[in-house]
């Protein structure tokens, strides 16, 4: 009752029990009366007391504890015998409070008056925590089935134990309260949560970015993500905020465009087309799409990113770093070439076909600077005189990004002579993230994949430490002494550190380690991979960190879900749902079994003596056609043959499968062979 009426809510404690106690007040007291007394009664044969106090409490407890309750069931087992009890914990806090409103800090929405509010998804589907808990014990066996089933499938795929544990490891924070549902079913994300508050707001997009998870577990609240940064977070210019403010629609966050973010909204709408195959979804957002594309050369954009339509990033570029890059970069740059080949796939199937054509020929031309003018031989890095002033000067017109500092002071160092913040000859970890997106949402090469194999070689040797012992960190410390790590940036040998470069970049972050041991599995660098991910793991094994919580800005942080990458890199799926084609191409040729999820479906794929097995475990699957390359020659599906094209099987008529069902494939050959 001490909360403000918009935050209050109930919570509830249910068992299903037939015989219960319930102790309404512990006994108030001073010292430790109540713990002491609780702790006898609950020990001492026999019922609970049943305690109830008529009156609020008179005074506070002196070590201000609040009041408590207990509700116990009771049950008598016979030798031999087995019973269970079940307890439902529910809470219904209907309105969330934007506690935040007052901060005044770059980033933060400022509000006159009392705090907004928003309403909680489950408010709409129980009316109380009593209903929710009452709701959980009715379709207990359900749900735990279900529950269950996922577990069984994932952790006893033919997965390697690292990339499990990475991947299970970090999807809890799916439920924790980093994650909220607004009333529409619409998802909205803080970064991760510090002890008594979320730590940065707003699905804050070039942080979501690197999640892997949400696109292939629950696919309908990753269109949302989709769905709300087109009708909200795009300015009137057609550039895209990355803070995305509640309630929904009450304006923009007062930081402008992030490139990452901004080009990665566009990546991701492409993928979510796919996995939904409706083009009717798509055609409703194309017109917000297409502008977001416009801006990257409109003379409306303040930061001048591509003016002359040159499939380059030459201007001012904000980034998940918190500050910006100057000049080219292959980092923002290969997010703005996916950007352009996804949205090129996209103006086709929109009936554009000359704009299609125009955003794939900058793809092009982009993809051959960076080739020719970003590759050093070694890595991608960026193209920036350090000394040249005038790259700043031209910008020097408002606040400095996330910094209160004036523009000029932010970036400019007259002591050393140079342009601060940036990478320049460093090697980023980041340096080829798009790439990263386009290999994961089947978009192909932006660069060449010789330099690419390179660069991620050359990103292992330089910035994976098997131990840290020797390793200076100014800045956050994530991982240290005699545990390994990956860096986000460094300078090998030969190369100049900016004197004072790109923010973090001492820092271990464990979204940056699956994102690049992902890419070097997908690219066949898989020792070097799944060296990354032991060393993430061994230091959140429990001893030293919480194994469900890895920690960047804040506890659950968000960037960490890129572990989901791992589990695509090792299966090698691919889905596209307007053509009903699933595909595999793990990184083992040999029997076992992968896990999968896609469309709106899952289940697993066994491979088991030269046959394959598909087999829908929930949901439900839309298939027409089977990319298996390990499965060669003629096919029998179901024991009848069928065509194929190259490494896909052609199922013929389009197939809904349930949970429950499944296709077996055996070469056809296997009719010759003796029963």
């Amino acid at each position: 009752e001490d909360r403000p009426p918009e935050s209050r809510g109930d919570l509830t404690i249910m068992t299903d029990a037939e015989d219960v106690d319930h102790v309404d007040y512990h006994f108030r007291g001073q010292w430790f009366d109540s713990l002491s007394l609780h702790w006898r009664e609950f020990a001492r044969p026999g019922r609970l007391p049943k305690r109830h106090y008529d009156k609020p409490r008179a005074t506070k407890n002196m070590f201000n504890q609040p009041e408590h309750a207990t509700l116990a069931a009771r049950i008598t087992v016979a030798p031999g015998e087995r019973k269970s009890v079940r307890f439902a914990i529910a809470w219904n806090y209907p309105l969330g409070s934007v506690y935040w409103f007052k901060r005044d800090q770059p980033g933060s929405p400022l509000y006159d008056g009392r705090a907004p509010t928003w309403k909680n998804y489950y408010a709409t589907q129980w009316a109380d925590s009593h209903a929710s808990a009452a709701d959980a014990l009715k379709r207990w066996e359900r749900l735990e089935g279900e529950t269950i089933a996922f577990r069984d499938s994932f952790f006893g795929a033919s997965l390697p134990p690292e990339i499990i544990d990475a991947a299970s490891g970090t999807m809890g924070l799916l439920r924790t309260a980093t994650v909220i549902r607004l009333e529409g079913g619409e998802l909205w994300g803080w970064e991760g949560q510090h002890e008594r508050e979320g730590s940065c707001e707003g699905s804050c997009t070039h942080v979501w970015n690197y999640q892997q998870a949400l696109s292939a577990l629950f696919p309908a609240l990753e269109r949302s993500l989709r769905e709300t940064e087109w009708r909200y977070n795009q300015l009137p210019n057609g550039g895209l905020t990355f803070r995305q403010r509640l309630p929904l629609g009450s304006g923009f966050d007062i930081i402008g465009p992030c490139a990452d973010g901004h080009f990665g909204a566009i990546i991701k709408t492409y993928r979510e087309w796919k996995n939904l195959g409706d083009d009717g979804w798509l055609r409703a957002l194309w017109p917000n799409i297409k502008r977001a594309l416009e801006y990257a050369w409109s003379e409306e954009n303040p930061d001048r990113w591509d003016p002359e339509k040159t499939g380059v990033l030459w201007g001012r570029q904000h980034h998940t770093l918190d500050m910006e890059l100057f000049g080219p970069n292959s980092w923002l740059t290969t997010m703005y070439l996916a950007a352009l080949k996804a949205a090129s796939a996209m103006a086709e199937a929109m009936d554009e076909p000359d704009f299609a054509r125009e955003l794939a020929e900058m793809a092009v031309r982009g993809g051959a600077y960076v080739d020719e003018k970003l590759f050093n031989g070694r890595y991608f890095a960026q193209a920036l005189d350090l000394s040249d002033r005038s790259q700043v000067e031209r910008f020097d017109s408002d606040r400095a990004g996330v910094l209160a500092d004036s523009f000029m002071d932010a970036y400019w160092s007259d002591e050393y002579g140079e342009i601060k913040y940036q990478i320049g000859d460093g090697c980023l970890t980041d340096q080829i993230l798009g790439q990263w997106h386009a290999d994961l949402a089947g978009l192909g090469d932006l660069v060449s994949p010789e330099k690419v194999a390179t660069a991620l070689r050359s990103t292992f040797a330089a910035n994976y430490r098997p131990t840290l012992k020797d390793h200076f960190n100014p800045c956050r410390v994530y991982a240290y002494e005699d545990e390994g790590g990956l860096l986000l940036c460094t300078w090998p040998e030969g190369t100049k550190t900016p004197a004072v470069p790109a923010p973090y970049s001492e820092e271990v972050w464990t979204g940056l380690e699956y994102m690049l041991a992902s890419h070097l599995i997908l690219r066949g660098l898989v020792e070097e991979g799944l060296t990354i991910v032991r060393s993430a793991r061994a230091r959140h094994d429990g001893s030293n960190r919480n194994p469900w919580n890895e920690i960047e800005c804040g506890s659950y942080y968000a960037r960490s879900l890129s572990s989901y990458a791992l589990v695509k890199a090792w299966t090698g799926i691919a889905f596209d749902q307007r053509s009903g084609e699933l595909g595999f191409r793990p990184v083992e040729d040999r029997d076992g079994v992968l896990f999968w999820s896609a469309g709106k479906g899952w289940g697993e794929v066994e491979r088991r003596g030269g046959a394959v097995t598909l087999r829908v475990l929930g949901g439900t699957l839309d298939i027409a056609r089977l990319a298996l390359p390990f499965l060669t020659g003629p096919v029998l599906v179901d024991g009848v043959p069928v065509e194929r094209n190259g490494d896909t099987i052609l199922l013929g008529a389009p197939r809904t499968l349930k949970a429950g069902d499944r296709l077996d494939l055996r070469p056809a050959s296997a009719l010759a062979e003796p029963a």
